[in-house]
């Protein structure tokens, strides 16, 4: 665990039991159980040996999600945000954060293709259940897709 807000926490995501890969945000009320590494000696070790460093993000307890997403934004990055749209479908869309208000976020998207939206566009912070940036897809997706778009200002 990286941090840990009222309402947010911070991990960085193992991959194959032992490669560390992105950072992700989950709303704590979504977690149903959390467990315990069998063996953490081990674990340890062997990220520690694979030399990949552990990321770092600091947060208040008391941050919302919009100090959250700022924070973030301002590594000027690709994000992944995974938005509830309906009962039983969440959506993934991947972007940069272009701002942040209390209820909205602007961002503009680029597709698993490596293809930029258009123009950014308004998403709404009471959908986003869970926040990632970093990590080898969102890498391989900055470097191999097309370059993104220069001054963005948002609608």
């Amino acid at each position: 665990m990286l941090a840990l807000t009222d309402t947010w926490v911070v991990v960085q995501v193992l991959t194959d039991g032992y490669y560390l890969d992105e950072v992700a945000l989950h709303r704590l009320q979504d977690l149903e159980r959390v467990s315990k590494d069998p063996v953490p000696d081990f674990t340890r070790r062997v990220v520690d040996g694979l030399g990949v460093p552990v990321a770092t993000f600091d947060a208040a307890p008391d941050a919302t999600l919009t100090t959250l997403l700022r924070q973030i934004a301002e590594r000027g990055e690709l994000v992944m945000l995974d938005k509830r749209v309906a009962p039983d479908y969440v959506q993934v869309e991947v972007g940069i954060i272009l701002s942040v208000g209390k209820k909205h976020l602007v961002l503009h998207a680029i597709d698993g293709g490596g293809t930029w939206a258009a123009g950014p566009g308004r998403r709404a912070l009471a959908r986003i259940e869970r926040v990632s940036f970093g990590g080898r897809y969102l890498a391989a997706l900055e470097h191999f897709g097309d370059p993104p778009p220069s001054a963005d200002t948002g609608p």
